[in-house]
């Protein structure tokens, strides 16, 4: 379809502008990421009806995406209202875990749950595989060792950065215990162990209607399980400044302040949400509007 084509390299354009405007600081396009969220969008949207669950999934996250953008997009600060600095909140009794989780949940759950979703139309496409199975249902064989070894590598990375995330936050914070780390982002987590499983998964499920079903499936799961962690590092610090600092202003920033374990200021957690989720686009089954007529026997 030459209107899906063009609804592809629409995406690529404007995510390119929003990764180049983010690393130069200087936007190229304003509002490149709300058009790139929404061309990736209307390609999945068009590409032959919505009625697979798989579809239906993708879209949602790709939707909810979209509105993070705008949210992000419709919020920016003004450049003459970025001066302030940070004070300790001393008078405030101790967080506890659950004000952590909370914390976190606040300023994540959008992007989370869009991830989450994101996973689950991957889950869904390996279950279902082609678009028009056969009637006589196949029993489920369990994970071969490819899915396991996948799934046990995948979730050791999982938990490895997210370790060396808390280790990192909890040596550049004072009084910050590891437990109000690890609960802010367990959500995060949660959804990353969850893309790794089902990219284990996908390498023993049905092949699907397109050879390059599986490859592009478990590409476009380990950058989403990549950005979400990313994410999670990100979040870490936001929920920890939002629990013991408050923000003033006019005056400068500190000169010591933690940071991410990932470059988050450069648009690589950017960069893996938009390669992540074109490869979900690509791999997940879209189907048809009108099913396919059966194969009728002669003779």
């Amino acid at each position: 379809m030459i209107l899906r084509g063009w609804l592809l390299v629409g995406f690529v354009l404007s995510a390119v502008a929003h990764l180049v405007g983010l690393a130069t600081i200087s936007p190229l396009m304003p509002g490149a990421e709300v058009l790139a969220w929404a061309l990736l969008a209307a390609y999945v949207a068009v590409g032959g009806g919505i009625r697979p669950p798989a579809v239906r999934l993708l879209l949602a996250g790709l939707l909810t995406l979209l509105v993070v953008a705008v949210w992000a997009w419709a919020t920016r600060p003004e450049p003459s209202a970025s001066f302030g600095f940070f004070v300790y909140r001393d008078s405030l009794p101790e967080p506890s875990v659950s004000d952590a989780l909370i914390g976190g949940l606040r300023v994540s759950w959008l992007p989370v749950l869009a991830s989450a979703l994101l996973v689950a139309a991957a889950a869904v496409a390996t279950r279902t595989g082609p678009a028009h199975p056969p009637v006589a249902p196949t029993p489920v064989a369990p994970p071969g060792a490819p899915a396991v070894l996948v799934s046990a590598v995948g979730a050791a990375l999982a938990v490895g950065f997210y370790s060396a995330a808390v280790a990192a936050w909890a040596r550049s914070t004072d009084g910050y215990g590891p437990i109000h780390l690890i609960a802010a982002a367990l959500p995060a987590l949660l959804v990353a162990l969850a893309a790794v499983a089902t990219a284990g998964r996908a390498l023993d499920g049905p092949p699907g209607p397109r050879p390059a079903t599986k490859p592009l499936l478990l590409a476009g799961l380990s950058l989403t399980m990549l950005a979400v962690l990313a994410f999670a590092d990100a979040v870490m610090g936001q929920s920890w400044s939002n629990l013991y600092f408050q923000y003033e202003s006019p005056g400068p920033r500190p000169e010591a302040m933690p940071t991410a374990l990932l470059p988050v200021d450069l648009p690589i957690r950017d960069a893996l949400w938009f390669a992540g989720a074109a490869l979900l686009a690509l791999g997940c089954p879209t189907g048809r509007r009108t099913p396919m007529p059966a194969a009728v026997g002669t003779g």
